[in-house]
């Protein structure tokens, strides 16, 4: 079920920019206020959950857990020398005790790859020489860059749906009230699909694999593109069939958001690379999916528009990169199949 609930996790990013438009409209339109006012008053919201951040206890996660991470040591060697690893004790803190944190803390040395430990207590000189080492370890597996190409290509389509998506149907099928009505079917297609991809995962022959997750990709980016497409083939007079389709293409398309995340970490798990890269893999790959792709894409779109004048030839244009990001996560698949993850 490990899918599931990071696909529970990861359904809050696309509903939350959902509701970010109704509750824009609501405030500029029903209110009468200005778009200064929206940001000001969720940055008031958001203040006692910043608080709550702050000051919620950890348990003492952070110091064992960098405790480890100083030793150095992968799965199989902390077993040698009788340590947890990093990711049980992120599980249960109670695996390490304190008198083990100062052993691991005195257990650095190399990782049987002839690179010095990161020395997060000593020079920063050793801190980015460590750094760098991992993130090319990283860059450097295959599963793992087409993965992350894959994700960059889809959320292109994606960035430029949340952009332009109520401006192009209040164009293309005189909707009215754009922005909450597309903030509702986002919101409700996003969460289903979301979740729904995690517990298909989990679902399916073999559980949750590498091979599986980009598969699973591949096929739900494809079909789900295809039929966002197909939704812009009917006429200003059909709008429900227009939202009924794109609805069902949404949903299957958003089914990937889970099952390409929990695969970004099972990646860096099944090449046998300390727990602790999963969060550099996860902070790279989304670095890749805003610089490469859901910022540029906006003003590109708004660019191939400007010189189509038809949202009904621009948004199903955009949408054929769906087809680039299954290709990609296909190779992905059949690339990690062969490596066994």
């Amino acid at each position: 079920s490990r899918s599931s609930w990071l696909a529970v996790f990861y359904a809050t990013i696309p509903v939350g920019v959902a509701l970010g438009y109704a509750y824009g409209g609501i405030v500029t339109g029903a209110c009468g206020l200005t778009w200064r006012w929206a940001l000001l008053l969720e940055a008031v919201i958001m203040a006692p959950i910043a608080v709550v951040c702050l000051v919620q206890g950890t348990r003492g996660i952070g110091k064992k857990v960098m405790a480890l991470a100083h030793a150095n040591l992968r799965p199989q060697q902390a077993d040698e020398v009788g340590l947890p690893t990093e990711e049980s004790v992120l599980l249960d803190p109670t695996a390490l005790s304190d008198v083990d944190v100062q052993a691991a803390t005195g257990a650095g040395g190399p990782r049987g790859d002839g690179r010095r430990p990161r020395a997060f207590s000593g020079k920063l000189g050793d801190a980015l020489s460590g750094f760098f080492g991992d993130l090319k370890d990283l860059l450097s597996n295959a599963q793992y860059t087409g993965i992350t190409c894959g994700y960059s290509i889809y959320s292109q389509v994606v960035g430029a749906y949340a952009f332009w998506g109520p401006k192009a149907g209040k164009e293309a099928y005189d909707v009215p009230n754009a922005d909450l009505v597309f903030a509702a079917l986002i919101a409700g297609t996003s969460l289903v699909g979301t979740i729904l991809g995690g517990f298909l995962l989990d679902s399916m022959p073999g559980g949750g694999t590498v091979a599986n997750a980009a598969r699973f990709c591949a096929l739900v980016s494809a079909v789900g593109g295809v039929i966002c497409m197909a939704a812009f083939a009917f006429d200003v007079a059909q709008k429900v069939g227009f939202f009924v389709v794109f609805g069902v293409g949404s949903m299957m398309v958003f089914s990937a958001t889970g099952p390409i995340n929990s695969a970004t970490i099972w990646v860096v798990q099944g090449d046998g690379v300390k727990p602790t890269m999963q969060s550099l893999a996860m902070s790279v790959s989304t670095v890749c999916v805003h610089v490469f792709g859901d910022v540029p894409s906006p003003p590109l779109v708004g660019l191939i528009q400007d010189n189509l004048h038809n949202w009904r030839i621009t948004v199903p244009a955009i949408s054929s990169l769906f087809l680039v990001a299954s290709s990609v996560w296909l190779w992905t698949s059949r690339s990690a199949k062969r490596k066994g993850i």
